[in-house]
């Protein structure tokens, strides 16, 4: 309240976010047309945040620990779990890439509500995975682990978005939304998009939120095209983020 209080303006975005644009368009095309500008008179829409020595003392403090024992390995953040099942990866798919490169260290860090299931993800998957998740209580807490990571491994969810804002480089999975309408302007995302046909849908289907009609065909928690995406893909495209940018 006392942040709203202190503002000068404020802008309810609630509406824009069930308007057909938002499936069309790239989120800050909608934003910006919320706030009255026209997106395709603006050529820079790369998005950029500066935490202003904002960052959580108790991550940074954990950060430092864990990369003090692991030898100062890249670390890499992974988020699989979104708000809703349609765009959550199934963990089993990201196994591989976790035990394939010894060299790098993987850490998850989902909000700590998500962590009982993230850590039954993480047994159940045979991750090679740090999971900090339980001390993830707030925003603060997760843009100060993409901070501090080297890179970021992330469904469509939050982690590829605040990965650019910060210019750090991410591998990003697609399976329901193109990617072109959420990476078009983040310079520094490599981006795997679902190729499914199934037996009544096809990727990518525009459907950000709901049950997936697939899935409950197939009787699993998880989007069919999200699961159709092979672990050898994600290694193959996990190493050109590195040769690029790491």
């Amino acid at each position: 309240m006392t942040n709203l209080l202190e503002a000068d303006y404020y802008v309810d975005f609630s509406d824009s976010i069930h308007e057909s644009d938002f499936n069309t368009q790239h989120p800050a095309d909608c934003y910006m047309s919320s706030f009255g500008l026209k997106p395709c008179e603006t050529a820079e829409k790369s998005i950029s945040l500066n935490l202003n020595g904002s960052r959580s003392r108790l991550i940074t403090q954990l950060f430092n620990v864990i990369k003090e024992e692991y030898s100062e390995r890249p670390v890499i953040l992974m988020q699989w779990l979104a708000s809703v099942n349609i765009r959550s990866f199934p963990p089993e798919n990201l196994s591989a890439l976790t035990r394939q490169n010894r060299d790098f260290l993987f850490l998850s860090a989902h909000h700590n509500t998500q962590a009982e299931r993230c850590n039954k993800d993480i047994s159940r998957a045979d991750m090679n995975v740090i999971d900090i998740s339980y001390h993830i209580r707030d925003l603060s807490d997760f843009i100060t682990a993409v901070a501090l990571s080297d890179g970021v491994v992330s469904t469509d969810s939050s982690g590829y978005h605040v990965a650019a804002a910060l210019d750090k480089p991410s591998l990003a999975l697609f399976g329901s939304i193109s990617s072109a309408l959420r990476t078009s302007y983040y310079p520094k995302v490599i981006s795997i998009d679902a190729n499914y046909n199934g037996r009544i849908c096809s990727s990518p289907c525009c459907m950000h939120k709901g049950l997936c009609p697939e899935s409950r065909l197939m009787e699993t928690p998880y989007s069919p095209c999200l699961m159709s995406i092979p672990a050898s893909l994600i290694n193959e495209k996990f190493n050109e983020l590195v040769s690029k940018y790491l």
